[in-house]
């Protein structure tokens, strides 16, 4: 009776055993997996070393601070302003974050304005001092922070453009008993072309492969022009506010 107990015992066991193994795939098969955690994906860095060319655009306005015989009375500061366009080329060297760069640009404008005499037109006395700035170009070091695609920075440099001023006014002609007769009136126009400094700060952002595009503010100081036998004497100032784009190669 104990060996048919025995052997029941291990029947049973066997049985087990073998219902086990052939359980086993579906069993496992309906454990949850684990997953390794999915890493956070790092920004694109932007290599900003190397050549650049590019594009500009935007708004001007400054003034053309004259002196002198040759201004008309209560003419003596024509406030300029008007678009400009141009164009830039310049080369970064990037070491980490930190982007050191030269930058170079021209740009065509269309700024200009007019001041006039407390006279009215025509009359003895009368005049007005147009002023224009044809051209403004820049040749700039540039220093900035570069975090991702973005790159925030200060510039400092040279600056050139030239200064137009045209004079008109309407000589006085003395009379008998006082007074005096309106002359026909007289224009002068003379141009000079102006070395001087300038500083400002922008922002770049690189929204493709190769291209970025920024917004840039420059202050331009070009000194004091002389014009008409140095009998006016003219502070020209500007300040540029632009967009652009680069191209990176």
């Amino acid at each position: 009776m104990t060996a048919t107990r025995s052997k029941s015992a291990l029947c049973i066991a066997s049985t087990a055993v073998g219902f086990l193994l052939l359980t086993a795939p579906t069993r496992a098969a309906d454990i949850p997996a684990l997953k390794a955690p999915i890493a956070a994906v790092a920004p694109v860095a932007v290599a900003w070393t190397g050549f650049y060319v590019g594009a500009n655009g935007g708004y001007s306005w400054g003034s053309l601070d004259s002196s002198g015989s040759g201004v008309p009375a209560g003419a003596s500061n024509p406030k300029v302003n008007g678009p400009f366009a141009g164009v830039q080329a310049g080369y970064n060297w990037q070491f980490e974050k930190l982007v050191l760069g030269v930058e170079g640009d021209w740009q065509y404008s269309w700024q200009k304005g007019t001041a006039s005499s407390a006279a009215p037109a025509g009359t003895a006395g009368s005049g007005s001092n147009e002023g224009k700035t044809p051209f403004v170009g820049t040749a700039r070091v540039r220093a900035g922070w570069a975090n991702s695609k973005t790159l925030y920075y200060g510039t400092v440099g040279l600056a050139y453009g030239q200064a137009t001023q045209t004079i008109t006014t309407t000589p006085c002609t003395p009379v008998i008993g006082g007074g005096c007769l309106p002359g026909s009136p007289a224009t002068s126009k003379e141009s000079d072309n102006r070395m001087g400094w300038t500083a400002g700060g922008g922002i770049e952002w690189s929204f493709a492969p190769n291209w970025s595009a920024k917004l840039e503010y420059l202050h331009v100081d070009l000194g004091t022009a002389s014009f008409f036998s140095g009998t006016v004497k003219t502070k020209v100032t500007d300040e540029l506010a632009r967009a652009g784009i680069n191209y990176r190669f």
